[in-house]
C-alpha cells in the first residue's frame, strides 16, 4: 500500500480517487474543490460530475480544472445523486486504492486524506475510516460548533435486543450503521475501492439515505475505523435534499426493508436489522401518539383522525417484527412528513 506521506510525481498513479457529484452548484463548487486542492496529501485525482446543471456549474468547474490535471468534468444529463456518484466512479483510473465522495457544497479540511489514510494503513482489515464534520453556512463561516461532532461521538449499537452505547475511537460495525449511522456527511469517510468496486455503487431508487445504504452493504465486508478530528464542514443552506422529510421518511422505510431482505445477510446481521428497526418504530410510535394526543386537545379532528390511522399502522407493523414495505400514505399518517 502506498505510504500516506508520498508526495504526488506528476504522471504518477494516484492513490486516491475523489468524487464529486455536483448539480446547480455554481455557488460553492470552486470552494469545494479547492479543498481538495489543498490537501497535504496530494496523490489523488478528481472527478466532477455536472449532473444537468443548467446553472453555470460546469464552466467553473472546467475554469479550475484547466489549471490542474488531476481534476477532470464530466457532464451527464440529469440522474440524481447516486446516479452521479455512479458515474464519476466508473470515470476513476482503475488503480486507485481508496476512494472518497465530496458533495459539491462540503468543503473538506486540509489533512482529511493524511488523516484517514493513516488509520486505514493501520488496520489493513478495515473497509473504510471516518473523522468529524462541523456545520458551515452559505457563507462559509461556522455555524453550532461541536453539534455535529457532538452528534457523531453519540454512537449506539446492540446488545441483543437492547440498544446499547459505543465507546468513541472503536471500529464501526455493521449493527451501528443499521441503528445509528455516525458516519456522515459522506464528506468525512475514506473507502477501500477494491470493497467499493464489490458492494456495486450507490442505489439509484433511493432518494435519500443512499449514503448510508452504501455503508451498510460495505460493512459487511468489514468495519470502519474511526478518527476522533474534525475531517470536513458540512454546509448548511435552505437547498439541501435532507430537507425534504416526507420523502426522507419514505427513503428511510425503502432502505430498512431492502436491508432486511438482502441475502448478503449473515442470520445474526438481519436480526440486527429487525431489531434497529423494532427501536426506531417505537419512537416513531411514540411520537404519533403525542402528536395525536395535541391533535385531540385542540379539536382539530382532521388531523386526528389522520393520526389514527398512522397509530394503527405502526402498531401493526410492530405486531409482525420486520421492517414492511414502504407506503407513502403511512408516513403522511403517521406525521412524518413535519
Amino acid at each position: 500500500m502506498t505510504s500516506p506521506d508520498a508526495p504526488h510525481v506528476a504522471g504518477s498513479r494516484p492513490v486516491v480517487g475523489v468524487v464529486v457529484p455536483a448539480y446547480q452548484a455554481a455557488d460553492f463548487v470552486v470552494e469545494t474543490l479547492r479543498s481538495v486542492q489543498a490537501q497535504t496529501f496530494s496523490s489523488w485525482e478528481c472527478v466532477v460530475v455536472d449532473d444537468g446543471s443548467t446553472d453555470s456549474t460546469a464552466e467553473k468547474v472546467a475554469e479550475v480544472a484547466r489549471s490542474d490535471p488531476r481534476i477532470r468534468l464530466v457532464q451527464q444529463e440529469n440522474k440524481g445523486l447516486s446516479g452521479a456518484r455512479n458515474t464519476g466512479m466508473s470515470a476513476l483510473s482503475d488503480d486507485v486504492e481508496y476512494v472518497a465522495f465530496l458533495d459539491s457544497d462540503d468543503v473538506w479540511c486540509d489533512t482529511m486524506l493524511e488523516v484517514l489514510l493513516k488509520a486505514m494503513s493501520d488496520d489493513e482489515a478495515a473497509v473504510g475510516a471516518y473523522g468529524y464534520a462541523e456545520f458551515l453556512d452559505e457563507t462559509g463561516a461556522s455555524i453550532q460548533p461541536g453539534f455535529h461532532s457532538a452528534r457523531q461521538r453519540s454512537r449506539h449499537g446492540l446488545t441483543g435486543r437492547l440498544k446499547r452505547p459505543v465507546e468513541e475511537g472503536t471500529p464501526v460495525r455493521f449493527d451501528e450503521i443499521v441503528v445509528d449511522n455516525p458516519i456522515w456527511p459522506p464528506a468525512v469517510a475514506l473507502h477501500r475501492w477494491e470493497v467499493v468496486r464489490s458492494v456495486g455503487g450507490f442505489d439509484t431508487a433511493l432518494k435519500q439515505l443512499e449514503d448510508v445504504d452504501f455503508l451498510t452493504r460495505m460493512c459487511r465486508f468489514g468495519s470502519y475505523v474511526s478518527c476522533a478530528t474534525q475531517v470536513a464542514w458540512y454546509r448548511q443552506h435552505p437547498g439541501q435534499m435532507t430537507r425534504r422529510r416526507a420523502e426522507f421518511w419514505l427513503s428511510y422505510d425503502t432502505l430498512r426493508r431492502k436491508t432486511w431482505e438482502s441475502e448478503e445477510n449473515t442470520e445474526e446481521q438481519r436480526l440486527s436489522v429487525e431489531r434497529a428497526w423494532q427501536i426506531a418504530q417505537g419512537r416513531r410510535l411514540a411520537r404519533c401518539s403525542v402528536r395525536l394526543a395535541q391533535s385531540a386537545a385542540r379539536r382539530d379532528w382532521p388531523a386526528a383522525r389522520r393520526l389514527f390511522r398512522g397509530w394503527r399502522v405502526l402498531v401493526g407493523q410492530l405486531a409482525h417484527r420486520v421492517p414492511p414495505l414502504p407506503n407513502i400514505d403511512h408516513v403522511l399518517w403517521t406525521g412524518r412528513d413535519i
